[in-house]
């Protein structure tokens, strides 16, 4: 996968002398089951799965460098094959007029990415938790989609975590964050994935 591909290229060529501050973190979770709201559009996401593997660099203060290589994978339900349809005066409760899905497509989405992104503590180290934000840019692959696969889109990311402390220097942590594709072939064009893992 191009992305991931350039994810890896990035972490080799990161500069040596800041890898004694450089932290790993690897999670996994599912994504928020998203309904449609829009009437007689109504699409459909199931929650699958979510994976992501983190390097992050301290910056300054309370700020770091993170680099994500992620992949989320859920399935899609999604009306198609939109045609006209004659609006009577009254039409009946919930009857489609105007243009309307002559048929609903079910399919697999498969979204696998690299986010470069800032990310600020919110707490002060001396507490036994932490908490953050993170915010960024990334490129998306979609590995699998039922009508745009192989499809390369440029996204954008915000999110947040609480960590705690396991041993030593090994921190338990859970994350939330929204994803938004650009141009995304087709609804919904984010997703909100929810992981829980380890950073060291």
């Amino acid at each position: 996968m191009k992305s991931v591909s350039l994810g890896f290229a990035l972490l080799l060529v990161w500069p040596v002398a800041a890898l004694g501050q450089t932290r790993f973190s690897l999670g996994g979770g599912l994504n928020v089951a998203r309904p449609s709201e829009l009437p007689f559009y109504h699409w459909s996401t199931t929650q699958g799965f979510a994976v992501q593997a983190s390097m992050e660099i301290p910056h300054r203060n309370r700020f770091a460098w993170r680099i994500d290589l992620f992949a989320s994978q859920f399935g899609l339900t999604q009306p198609s094959d939109f045609a006209g349809v004659l609006c009577r005066s009254t039409p009946p409760p919930g009857t489609c007029c105007g243009v309307c899905p002559r048929r609903t497509d079910k399919g697999t989405v498969g979204v696998a990415g690299v986010a470069v992104n800032q990310l600020v503590r919110l707490t002060p180290a001396t507490l036994p938790f932490g908490m953050y934000l993170t915010w960024g840019a990334e490129t998306d692959y979609l590995y699998q989609h039922p009508t745009a696969r192989s499809a390369l889109r440029l996204g954008a990311s915000v999110g947040g975590g609480v960590s705690l402390p396991l041993a030593g220097h090994v921190r338990a942590f859970v994350e939330a964050r929204y994803h938004h594709l650009f141009d995304g072939p087709s609804a919904p064009t984010g997703l909100v994935p929810v992981t829980i893992g380890l950073r060291m």
